[in-house]
């Protein structure tokens, strides 16, 4: 399976917008991280490479606050409505039913 396939299926998994969001940045930001930790083991400037990861990092930061902000609170439950009682039927004089 690929990595975007273990995304999609980790994302589908998850019944809340917020949760589907935070699900998605954080498995970005861990392939990013293990793509700077390859770089910086080949000798790329771990400097700059922090920048970046702290970038990605605030930004998720900053999305998951914008989506809990503006996802509206589940709506109160409707209560059943109560049956109403079927009227007595309607008797003739002598007590037979009409």
């Amino acid at each position: 399976m690929s990595v975007l396939d273990d995304i999609e299926a980790e994302v589908a998994a998850n019944t809340s917008v917020v949760g589907s969001v935070e699900t998605l940045v954080q498995n970005m930001t861990a392939k990013v991280q293990e793509q700077a930790d390859a770089l910086a083991a080949g000798g790329v400037d771990t400097t700059r490479l922090q920048m970046v990861l702290d970038s990605i990092r605030a930004n998720q930061t900053r999305l998951g606050a914008l989506v809990t902000q503006n996802t509206p609170a589940p709506a109160e439950p409707v209560p059943e409505p109560t049956p109403t009682p079927e009227p007595p039927p309607e008797t003739g004089g002598d007590g037979s039913v009409a």
